[in-house]
Parts: C-alpha cells; sequence; structure tokens
C-alpha cells in the first residue's frame, strides 16, 4: 500500500498528523518543506500528498486539488480540537466543507462531517452536532462503509436531549422535497445519488419528526414552489 506524505514544517505539528493518521491504520510519511516533499514523491510514489497550505508562499495556492485542502483543514480540526481550540476546530472542520462542494466523494464527506458533528458536540451545540452526523450515517451508509458509519452512529448515541419534532436535517428535508413532488423512493435515491434503503431510513425519521403517516401527508407538509 503507498503511503500518505505529510509535507508539514511545523515539528509537533507533523509529529501529530503522523501519529493520528498512523492510529487510524494508515501507512504515512513526513517531509519538513517543499523540496524534502518533492524528494519524497519521487522515491515513495505516495497515494495522496496533505500539504500545509501555508509553505513556501504561493505554493499552496498553487496546488488548487479539493482532495489536498479537504484533508488539510480536516486534519487541522482534529488538532485544534485535541488542543482543546473548539472554534478553531469548528472553523477548520467547516474549510474542509467547502471544499468537498468541489470534491464528489462521499466518504471522505462523511469523516468531515463526523469531525464537524463531534466538535459540535464538545462545544454543547447539540441540534448542529445532531444535523453533521445524521448526514455523516446517511452517507456513510449508503455506500457500506460500515466502520466509518457505526462511528458515526456512536457519536450520535453521545449526544443527550430529545430530537424537536420537524428538526429535519439537510437530507431529510431534500428528500421529503422529492417524495412530495411525487417521485417513488427508486427516483429520489437516484437523484440523490443514495440507496432506497437509505430513502426509506430517511422517511421513518421524516414522518416521526413531521407526525405525518403517509406520502400525501408529507406532501401537504412540502408543497413544491
Amino acid at each position: 500500500m503507498r503511503p500518505l506524505l505529510i509535507v508539514e514544517d511545523d515539528e509537533m505539528t507533523r509529529a501529530f498528523l503522523l501519529d493520528n493518521l498512523a492510529a487510524e491504520g494508515f501507512r504515512v510519511a513526513g517531509a519538513g518543506s517543499v523540496g524534502e516533499g518533492l524528494r519524497a514523491i519521487e522515491v515513495r510514489q505516495p497515494a495522496l500528498v496533505v500539504l500545509d497550505l501555508g509553505l513556501g508562499g504561493e505554493t499552496g495556492r498553487r496546488l488548487d486539488r479539493p482532495r489536498v485542502h479537504a484533508t488539510a483543514a480536516r486534519a487541522r480540526s482534529l488538532m485544534a480540537a485535541a488542543q482543546g481550540d473548539l472554534d478553531g476546530a469548528l472553523r477548520h472542520a467547516e474549510q474542509a466543507l467547502e471544499h468537498h462542494e468541489r470534491l464528489p466523494d462521499p466518504l471522505e464527506r462523511g469523516r468531515t462531517l463526523i469531525v464537524l458533528g463531534t466538535v459540535h458536540r464538545r462545544a454543547k451545540r447539540k441540534a448542529a452536532a445532531r444535523e453533521a452526523l445524521q448526514e455523516a450515517l446517511d452517507l456513510l451508509e449508503a455506500i457500506g462503509a460500515r466502520l466509518w458509519a457505526d462511528r458515526a452512529r456512536a457519536e450520535l448515541g453521545r449526544i443527550g436531549g430529545r430530537v424537536r419534532s420537524g428538526d429535519l436535517t439537510p437530507t431529510e428535508t431534500r428528500v421529503a422535497e422529492l417524495v412530495a413532488e411525487g417521485r417513488t423512493n427508486s427516483e429520489v435515491a437516484a437523484a440523490l445519488f443514495v440507496s432506497v434503503r437509505t430513502v426509506e431510513a430517511n422517511l421513518t425519521r421524516i414522518y416521526a419528526k413531521l407526525g405525518v403517516r403517509s406520502r400525501t401527508e408529507l406532501a401537504s407538509r412540502h408543497r413544491p414552489a
């Protein structure tokens, strides 16, 4: 398996990232400068390079790769959270999600949503935490990523309190809107790039939250604009 390469000039930050990625089961290598990183790329041929975007002035901006930006931002979020800087962790996680908009990879988006939801939970923002983690769970279950789906589910279980009636997640809202338009579960699944089973699970939660019992009742609550 080809390694991940971390290019970071701060020794403590580099060590933190290497230790945490290794703990997740990744094969990793580190470099302390752009020059070292370029040489390591030639020798090791890594599967992914995570670059400190502050290195080398314009270097980070020239490497306009959403996967690199998203992964780096998520790693910074994890590091900030570990240091107790929850505001910084939220900021970096939200930046990572912005980069995911240009990265059609549900696994990576789901992992970032887990980080975001966990930080929200630690910051006592239960509604925001539940929304991020539920979206992560939907995405990860849809692609069969059981390990990460279990992690999202576990984080959801650590959130106290009750879900407010009508408090739909973004995914649930979109499912409700499409069903209200008269689409079948299969059509909704195709439109959202998820499985029919995921659509059915979303509908079960939607019905419970909105207090409706049928697609007709749901359509009355979510009429298309």
